[in-house]
């Protein structure tokens, strides 16, 4: 059950990752500064 746990956290990582960077990246060039608050947030 052990070794199931740390596949389950690579494949929510990587989801949550492209997802936050996205995220970051389209807000950041339109607010900047307001938007990297919600990428750690999200992170």
């Amino acid at each position: 059950m052990s070794e199931r746990g740390e596949q389950l956290d690579p494949i929510e990582r990587p989801n949550k990752e492209p997802k936050s960077y996205f995220y970051s990246y389209s807000f950041s060039l339109k607010s900047g500064v307001q938007k990297q608050g919600i990428f750690f947030e999200y992170w």
